[in-house]
């Protein structure tokens, strides 16, 4: 996992890129992949940053559903049985790279306890918190590559009970891939819609959606106080980004469109625990 993390975000220079495409690279997708993660950024890094700073906001519980869409978690929230006030707001980044360094790389978060299936918040931000609970250390799947929820709800509680008067921050590494919902599909959101169709792209990360959301209101139901559903950023589905109009898929980081920045807010209240 360790290796994972580190190739992609690997030197993104100029003078990495040059070298990639020196080793001749015949692949096309390799060529998409970076000009939407290394040069499409570049575009986008002089751009205002309008986002919201998830701290300075008022919360007991912050759930993050890595990559989840507004529009997705609007349409499904209600038939999974989610309930509370759903918002939107902007995130302050498009991939959880940028979300993490753009929130938490500066300032005093001794009042949070961030619980997390993603391995960034390890590399990026550890020591920005009170405790780090590195879930993805222990109870990383290596079949499926990823982090099951069921492993993160009960490190979750776990952590409430242990620093009730701390703020939790609870990360799921679902609805981003690997896609271990219904239905089943190998490799990244990007991957599969440039290789099998974008129809067959989606239909894997709704069905990542439906297999979470369960396991988010069973945390609504037995968190304390305030509990805010979010995400660190959406995902691109096809849509449009400027300056050529180039379809994207997936979340390449800095690139600031709105179906990457769009983010839900839903916000819920819990006064009857049941642990």
């Amino acid at each position: 996992m360790n290796n994972l993390v580190v190739h992609r975000e690997k030197n993104l220079s100029l003078k990495y890129i040059i070298e990639q495409f020196s080793k001749g690279h015949r692949d096309w997708k390799w060529y998409y992949f970076q000009f939407t993660n290394q040069i499409l950024p570049k575009y986008y890094s002089s751009k205002s940053n309008n986002g919201i700073y998830v701290w300075k906001y008022k919360w007991d519980n912050l759930i993050i559903l890595d990559a989840c869409r507004y529009d997705f978690f609007q349409n499904m929230m209600e038939p999974c049985e989610i309930l509370g006030k759903l918002e939107k707001r902007i995130s302050r980044g498009s991939s959880t790279y940028d979300f993490l360094l753009e929130n938490f790389s500066r300032g005093n978060f001794s009042d949070i306890v961030y619980v997390t299936g993603n391995p960034y918040v390890d590399y990026l931000v550890k020591n920005a918190f009170y405790k780090t609970v590195s879930v993805w250390k222990d109870s990383w799947d290596e079949v499926l590559g990823t982090v099951l929820p069921d492993q993160i709800v009960k490190s979750a509680i776990k952590s409430k009970l242990t620093w009730p008067s701390k703020r939790v921050i609870v990360h799921f590494m679902q609805p981003h891939s690997p896609f271990v919902g219904s239905y089943r599909k190998e490799g990244n959101f990007w991957q599969i819609a440039l290789e099998e169709g974008l129809n067959e792209a989606v239909k894997a990360y709704k069905s990542n959606l439906e297999y979470v959301l369960p396991y988010v209101k069973r945390l609504l139901r037995v968190l304390p106080g305030v509990t805010v559903v979010t995400s660190d950023h959406g995902e691109a589905m096809g849509e449009r980004a400027t300056p050529l109009r180039i379809p994207i898929y997936g979340h390449p980081k800095c690139v600031r469109i709105s179906p990457l920045i769009e983010v839900p807010w839903l916000i819920t209240k819990n006064t009857n625990v049941e642990y």
